[in-house]
Order: C-alpha cells, then sequence, then structure tokens
C-alpha cells in the first residue's frame, strides 16, 4: 500500500467517524446492507471505537472498484447531515470514476506524473481525446480527472490512449512495457465496472496495438494531414478570408487547431498556416520518427488558381511545395451536398485506377483546344471513367471565360492537375510545337508514365522539388486532390459536433 493512500484513507476515515449514523450499530447494519444489494459485501467486526470501525470500512471499500461511491451514496442517503455530505464530496473528488480502486488509481497518476512534464499536459490530452481542455491542467492528477470520465464508442478510453501516447513518445523499452501493463489493466477494469461480462475496451485495446504498434523503426514516419478552410468573409467580400485548419493524424479524431474569426488578407493567412505548420511538426516529432505531413487547402474557386504550394515557409526561398505534399481542394462543392454521391464515386475508382498512354489521366484538355462555353463540358465529363484530369492552363476563374475546372468539378472529377503560367500565344497551330502548356503535358506524361494514379501527392512533390533545384521558378504545378472521405466536421454543414478549439497546436 503506498504512503499517499494511506494518508488518504486516513483522511477519509477521520471524516466518516463524523458522521453522526456511523456511531449507531443498527444505522450502520443498514448502510451495509445497502452495499450489499449493489454488489459490495463489507463484513464489518462491531467491535472496536467509531473511528477503528470507520478504517475498517474505508480500508475494505478502497480495494473494490465502485465500493467507496457506494458507501459515500449510501451514507448521504440515510444521514442528510452535513459531514456526510462533506464525506460524500471528498470520495467524488478523489474517485471520480468508478473502476478504479483508490491505489491503483493513486499508482496509475504516480506513473503519469513521473512521464508527462507539465508543459505537456495539454498536448497529451489534446492526442488522447481529439480535442482541447476547457479546464486548466496543473498536474497528472487533473489530466487523469479530466479523461477518465470519457468514454469512446468507438476507440478506446481515453486513459488507455494516453498510456500507450507516452510508449510512443518515449521510445524506451522499459516504458513500453510498463505502458503496455497499464494499457491492459485498464482495460480490465473499464470492462469489469460494466457488469455485463464483455470485453470490449479489450477488444478495442487489440485494435489500437494493431493499428499504432509501440515498436518503431529508426526510419519511421507519423503521416498527418493538415487541412485549412478559407471561407470568404461575407458581409465585406474585401477584408479577406476566414481561415479554419484541423489535424488528422491515423484513426485519431480529427482535432481542430487555431481558426482566424476575423478576415484577413492571403499574406496573414500565410503567415497563420506557416505558424500552424510549426506547432504541429513540433508536436509530432519524437525520437527515431520523422513527420511526414500533407497540407490540404480547401479554397474558393475563385482562388484555386492561386499558388498557395508557392507560399514560402521559411527564410526567402523555402515553399510549402518543395517541402511537403501539398494539395487544393474544392471549398465550393463541399457545401453542396448534391454533387457528394457522384465525387464519391468517382473518388472510390481512384485507387483502382491504372496507368495508360497519358500515364494516369483519363482526358488532357489543353490550351491549344477552343475554351469551352457554359455546360458544354460537364455532360462529357460525367462519365465513372473521368477520375483524373489534366490541363495545361492554369483555370483562371469563369469571369475571365474558362469553365473547364468549374465543370470538372461539378461533373465529380477529384482529381486534376494544371500548370501555375499561362501560355502567351494564340491558338494558331503554328505556335503549338513551342507552347509551354504542350510541353507541360507532355513532360509530366513522361514523368508519370506507368505510375498509379495514388501516387501522383508524392510525385508531384517530387517534380516540385527538381524544378526547384534546376532553378525554374516559372514552371510551378498545382494539385487537386479532393479525397471525398476526409470532410471538414464542421457542425454547420454535416450535422456533427464541432470540435473543440486546439490552442496554438
Amino acid at each position: 500500500m503506498t504512503g499517499p493512500v494511506m494518508g488518504v484513507k486516513g483522511r477519509l476515515a477521520g471524516m466518516l467517524s463524523e458522521v453522526p449514523t456511523m456511531a449507531e450499530d443498527y444505522s450502520r447494519h443498514v448502510i451495509l446492507a445497502k452495499m450489499r444489494d449493489d454488489g459490495f459485501e463489507l463484513s464489518l467486526s462491531q467491535a472496536g471505537t467509531i473511528p477503528l470501525m470507520c478504517w475498517q470500512v474505508i480500508d475494505k471499500a478502497a480495494a473494490q472498484a465502485g465500493a467507496l461511491q457506494c458507501l459515500a451514496a449510501a451514507v448521504h442517503y440515510f444521514d442528510p447531515s452535513e459531514p456526510a455530505r462533506r464525506f460524500a464530496a471528498e470520495v467524488a473528488v478523489l474517485l471520480p470514476s468508478e473502476f478504479f480502486t483508490l491505489d491503483i488509481r493513486s499508482r496509475f497518476v504516480g506513473w503519469i506524473n513521473a512521464m508527462v512534464e507539465p508543459e505537456s499536459l495539454q498536448k497529451y490530452y489534446q492526442q488522447a481525446t481529439g480535442d482541447d481542455s476547457t479546464a486548466v491542467l496543473t498536474d497528472a492528477n487533473d489530466l487523469v480527472r479530466a479523461l477518465e470520465d470519457r468514454f469512446d464508442e468507438e476507440r478506446s478510453h481515453p486513459l488507455i490512449v494516453l498510456a500507450h501516447e507516452v510508449a510512443v513518445r518515449k521510445h524506451s523499452r522499459q516504458i513500453t512495457q510498463e505502458a503496455r501493463d497499464w494499457c491492459r489493466q485498464l482495460a480490465g477494469l473499464i470492462d469489469a465496472s460494466r457488469h455485463d461480462g464483455g470485453t470490449e475496451e479489450q477488444v478495442k485495446l487489440t485494435a489500437l496495438w494493431k493499428k499504432h504498434p509501440f515498436r518503431r523503426r529508426p526510419d519511421d514516419t507519423e503521416r498527418a494531414t493538415l487541412t485549412f478552410l478559407l471561407d470568404p468573409y461575407v458581409p465585406a467580400p474585401d477584408a479577406g478570408y476566414l481561415l479554419s485548419a484541423w489535424l488528422y493524424r491515423g484513426e485519431y479524431p480529427p482535432v481542430q487547431c487555431r481558426t482566424r474569426d476575423e478576415p484577413a488578407k492571403l499574406d496573414v493567412i500565410r503567415q497563420d498556416v506557416v505558424q500552424q505548420l510549426q506547432n504541429v511538426i513540433k508536436q509530432l516529432t519524437r525520437t527515431g520518427v520523422v513527420p511526414d505531413i500533407m497540407l490540404e487547402f480547401f479554397l474558393p474557386r475563385s482562388l484555386l488558381d492561386h499558388a498557395v504550394e508557392e507560399w514560402v515557409a521559411s527564410g526567402t526561398h523555402v515553399t510549402l511545395g518543395t517541402e511537403f505534399v501539398v494539395v487544393v481542394r474544392d471549398r465550393d462543392r463541399l457545401y453542396d451536398p448534391i454533387l457528394w454521391r457522384r465525387w464519391q464515386q468517382k473518388w472510390n475508382r481512384v485507387a483502382r485506377s491504372k496507368s495508360g498512354q497519358n500515364g494516369p489521366f483519363s482526358r488532357w484538355i489543353t490550351c491549344a483546344d477552343a475554351p469551352c462555353r457554359s455546360g458544354e463540358l460537364y455532360p462529357k465529363l460525367l462519365g465513372d471513367e473521368i477520375i483524373a484530369l489534366g490541363l495545361t492552363f492554369p483555370p483562371h476563374p469563369v469571369t475571365e471565360g474558362r469553365y473547364e475546372l468549374s465543370e470538372a468539378l461539378i461533373a465529380g472529377t477529384p482529381v486534376v492537375v494544371w500548370p501555375r503560367t499561362r501560355c502567351q500565344h494564340s491558338n494558331s497551330d503554328g505556335a503549338r510545337t513551342r507552347c509551354p502548356g504542350l510541353g507541360f503535358q507532355q513532360r509530366l506524361a513522361q514523368e508519370l508514365s506507368g505510375q498509379r494514379l495514388t501516387e501522383l501527392p508524392l510525385i508531384v512533390r517530387q517534380l516540385r522539388q527538381s524544378r526547384a533545384a534546376n532553378g525554374q521558378t516559372d514552371a510551378g504545378l498545382a494539385l487537386l486532390w479532393d479525397d471525398a472521405d476526409r470532410r471538414p466536421p464542421t457542425a454547420e454543414d454535416f450535422q456533427l459536433d464541432a470540435p473543440q478549439y486546439l490552442g496554438d497546436t
């Protein structure tokens, strides 16, 4: 028995001895009878002083998960006095959940205290739950208290995820074994507290270990996606955009990052994006693990022609697109549920697509083709086989007469690629041999020859890196990679609970 637990039990026994009902033999018998009815058998010697009997009942109740809470409820039920109320309140503070015994909870809090630095309490809470704590976390006891009464029907209990996360971050064989033991013990305690003979938490623990194994090789990567959503500020369009962000990491629930509730120009938005990225890198970096982060930008269609992958991330030359996989997504389609079905159907075909003469692209539209009229291209792109479209020109907004990208998006096309520079020539056959756009098509088809469509984001990053290394400052390329399975969990759009604010992470 640990020293701190002995002190706590002594304090509880002292508080219980002050309850008037405990001084009466018959009242004590009634309280113990009620506990038996609730499934807790506490035999109690009637010989000795009141403080001694109170110590005995506290000692026996503390060894059974849920028994102390049952005792407190019975005492307060039969004795509504102030001492009984204080005793019940103290037990509720010490044991918020019914699956811990007093000793096991004390040992677990002590282990977490040794593993988690005070400045990392919030970070561990975020990883265990997927959102931010509204309470101030000052020590390990606060962290455990904030997590123990939270349950997840689909994923492991947050305390189990917490123990698992400690092992992953510490990268120590001894700590890994300790974490594994705690995960097993917690899963067993939680299942036992449900009194239905089930092993639901233990089954979820097995799934957690399978998806997120403890041991990582030195060259392992932590894959994550940082998603940004830019919304035009409707009351004053010239004021700029609102920014929301989420971090997707494996099977963990998405975590909402800092949002911008006031409109800002794109240069300020860029600074926010870089700051969010820096915070996420710090969060994911640990010994032996390299963070591999994809950046997604949900943009209004009027901004899809804006080269976000060329935003400077560090110094004067390091851009987002040369360091990370950067893709753009269609914000407008996100807000139109009628278009989701075809979009989802086509996205489901991406993984099964094969590379052909034009690489993995289903069709190319070139700058030598006559611009389409509104509604002309849409029916031609409806077929299920049109899932990846190549353009040899940047799709300027429809106000400038280019409808190709807009109609492809309405038709459900999930993948589109295009260059960032426009050809400076007319659509005459004599100029086509020197056309930068057609040259872009030829080079890309060659680069992607034999490659699967699923590899496109990584290949595009490699192309950006190689072109930057060759000094091609005007040869940027954009990739629309619109994953229909990942949509921001906003309550307004999808009737889901809005994730909590994650602070600066």
